[in-house]
């Protein structure tokens, strides 16, 4: 059936990438004209429904613009597809449609204003994770109806949708103090992106729980701080005297650590402990490892955006500020207790 087609099943059959697939069929530049027609092409034999052009000019249709950084888009950050697949879902539902722009490095490095802004063809903004600071103050400075989803302002009020990052990062450090390690480390970036600087203070709020002191040597980085690119080779450069378990700020990175570590001769959890965050990894290095992680409500952080968006952009009375979105731990086998016996390898 049409509905079952997706922007990654089109990419399969152009022998691009979904992101490729998302400009051709939303008008935006990076597209050759010869592969845009055979994107067309093939999204018409496919069955896929394009909103822009079939049915936005239906009287009343509300159009809402999704904005995500491109960066967000790779094979191995699939988790942004989940919420804008929910997000146009939804959208139908109240008699909306969902059109999503992707936005380039350059693009955000020269703060140019997203196309689906600057041609009017969006009703209402939802700013799909974080973006560089001045990027994000110049939409949020905008007058069109706008929701950040996953990512917020701190220097200045705004509008968004997040979850509860600091409560969960609390609840998976404290779970590992519980299962009697002394000496944890935390994998992210700080200052990169709010949402890691709210896992972070949870990651600290839980050493003050337990009367620890956190150790600065057991803070990897990530990523960069200033683009938010993630670097396997640049970065998760692991300290000297490693702790016993790592908290991740999200289940990629932590992938990424479990990678570093089999690299020095050690296995997870039989020599480190290592915890997730996000719950969309489904599987590590195709082991039989599963995370400790802590599970987002993408259902209810998507409910509440399209809701509040749809609010603003009919200029209904609604109430201002962030929404948290409480998430829950999901068991793994990526943790274990001190003092248990290790398996034999």
């Amino acid at each position: 059936m049409a509905k079952s087609v997706t922007l990654a099943d089109i990419g399969k059959r152009a022998g691009v990438s979904a992101v490729t697939v998302s400009k051709a069929l939303s008008g935006q530049t990076g597209v050759s004209e010869e592969m845009r027609q055979t994107i067309l092409r093939l999204a018409d034999e496919m069955g896929y429904k394009r909103p822009v052009k079939t049915q936005a000019a239906v009287v009343g249709t509300q159009v809402i613009g999704v904005i995500v950084s491109e960066r967000y888009l790779d094979e191995n950050q699939s988790y942004y597809w989940k919420f804008y697949q929910g997000i146009s879902t939804c959208a139908v539902h109240e008699g909306c449609l969902a059109v999503l722009e992707t936005v380039t490095e350059e693009e955000e490095e020269r703060i140019q204003v997203p196309k689906v802004i600057e041609d009017k063809k969006a009703d209402g903004i939802v700013i799909l994770g974080a973006f560089h600071r001045e990027y994000m103050h110049m939409i949020n400075r905008m007058s069109l109806p706008k929701i950040f989803l996953d990512a917020h302002l701190l220097a200045e009020p705004c509008d968004a949708v997040v979850s509860d990052n600091e409560v969960g990062s609390c609840l998976l450090t404290d779970r590992l103090f519980e299962l009697g390690h002394e000496k944890i480390g935390f994998v992210g970036t700080p200052n990169a992106t709010t949402s890691i600087d709210e896992r972070f203070l949870g990651y600290i709020r839980s050493h003050l729980r337990h009367g620890r002191q956190v150790e600065k040597s057991l803070v990897v980085l990530d990523r960069d701080r200033l683009t938010g690119d993630v670097n396997y080779e640049k970065y998760f450069q692991l300290p000297d005297q490693l702790p016993t378990a790592f908290v991740c700020n999200c289940d990629l990175s932590a992938v990424y650590l479990i990678r570093k570590l089999a690299e020095r001769g050690l296995r997870v959890p039989e020599d480190i402990s290592v915890t997730g965050f996000d719950n969309y990894v489904p599987g590590v290095n195709g082991t039989d490892l599963s995370l400790l992680t802590y599970e987002n409500d993408l259902d209810t952080m998507v409910q509440r955006t399209v809701f509040m968006i749809k609010r603003k952009m009919n200029r209904k009375r609604h109430l201002p500020g962030t929404v948290v979105v409480t998430g829950r731990i999901i068991e793994g086998n990526s943790v274990r207790r001190i003092g248990d016996p290790i398996p034999f390898a």
